[in-house]
């Protein structure tokens, strides 16, 4: 039963009623809104809404999907295109018999490596590297691989190929028959036969390559660890500079502990890496400034013959201040070649490039492409 009065009805706001159902003495001074109107423009609103808001968390939701999955495995793509190609590394697994110790033919501190006969003249040398966990497949690591396999230079040794496994890398370069530079002026029995043009030349070529590293490549490769061992020897006994871009890789995937240390070789560090682990190519500049010591006077760059605690850079220099010659610093097996004056003059030359380059103060050094003019 209806009641007499709308005014029955006050204090309700929250009622509605349809006003074609009681005729027309509701629609005169009513106190109820009309259910019928507003409740379908509020649905109207509603679903527009809902369906908006799903739409959002629709798209976000894809967002998210793409970052978590295709993401990786895009970039799991790439680390398995790395180098050449899966069927390269079948064949120097295979011709390495998975990596056996007795394919060794050297060992330092980024790594191992192991000669891989894939053809009687397809020879590689294989590095095998390490790293903490799982972290060489970052993006990052993957883009400086795509970079160092771009990199084309005669002084430089060529990537042939590269694989990133869960706790290790592989690069592949080319074998080269002399093998480096530290074992032809250090460790062959009988020591090898090497004229100052032949060493000369040497020098001309690291030079030239870790110029291009420094000024030709984007963005700028600092080697790091520029050392004799680093610089390999074809058959012509032309140079090429090797691990160039390794140091700073395996510097991004190791653990906390060991990329804060001192990165490089003991003899062949510059001073101020010894209180900062920030290297620019001031600190390569000082490493080629030993190896040019070590062409010249065929002692290494902490040699046994020395004082302890005193390096060749330290050896080479308080020699020249004492002596201002370098007959007590050069090779003796160049000594017969001294009677030629040029010859004593091109050395003594280089010997002060080289002391230039080993200055203390990073500031003083040369640029490489100033060494190449002054070479």
């Amino acid at each position: 039963m209806l009641p007499n009065s709308s005014s029955s009805f006050l204090g309700n706001p929250g009622l509605c009623a349809s006003f074609s159902s009681y005729g027309s003495n509701f629609t005169e001074r009513s106190y109820l809104r009309s259910c019928g109107t507003n409740s379908k423009k509020l649905s109207k609103v509603a679903t527009v809404m809902i369906a908006l808001g799903s739409s959002i968390f629709f798209v976000l939701l894809l967002g998210l999907f793409y970052i978590l999955f295709i993401r990786k495995i895009k970039q799991k793509a790439i680390i398995i295109e790395e180098g050449d190609s899966p069927a390269l590394l079948r064949k120097v697994m295979q011709a390495t018999e998975n990596l056996s110790d007795q394919y060794i033919i050297g060992r330092g501190a980024q790594g191992v490596v192991y000669k891989a006969a894939l053809e009687p003249d397809n020879i590689l040398a294989v590095k095998k590297f390490a790293f903490a966990h799982d972290e060489g497949k970052s993006s990052g690591m993957t883009r400086e691989i795509q970079t160092l396999g771009k990199i084309r230079h005669r002084n430089l040794v060529r990537l042939e190929g590269c694989w990133l496994r869960e706790n290790h890398g592989l690069i592949a370069y080319k074998y080269m028959p002399n093998g480096s530079l530290h074992d032809v002026l250090h460790e062959r029995n009988p020591p090898h036969s090497l004229e100052w043009k032949v060493r000369n030349n040497i020098a001309f070529g690291v030079a030239h390559g870790l110029a291009y590293l420094h000024n030709d490549c984007d963005p700028v490769i600092v080697h790091r660890d520029i050392k004799t061992s680093n610089v390999l020897l074809d058959s012509e006994m032309v140079p090429h500079i090797t691990d160039f871009g390794i140091a700073k890789l395996l510097d991004q995937t190791s653990t906390s502990t060991r990329s804060t240390s001192v990165t490089g070789t003991p003899g062949y560090i510059a001073p101020e890496n010894a209180y900062t682990t920030i290297k620019g190519t001031e600190s390569d500049v000082y490493s080629f400034g030993v190896v040019l010591l070590e062409l010249i006077s065929r002692k290494q760059a902490l040699d046994s013959s020395f004082m302890k605690g005193t390096d060749i850079v330290n050896w080479a220099t308080s020699l020249w201040e004492e002596t201002g010659v370098v007959d007590e610093i050069v090779d003796s097996e160049l000594a017969g070649e001294f009677s030629n004056s040029d010859v004593r003059k091109h050395v003594t030359k280089v010997l002060l490039v080289a002391l230039r380059c080993t200055e203390n103060d990073p500031r003083r050094r040369p640029t490489m492409r100033n060494v190449i003019k002054h070479l």
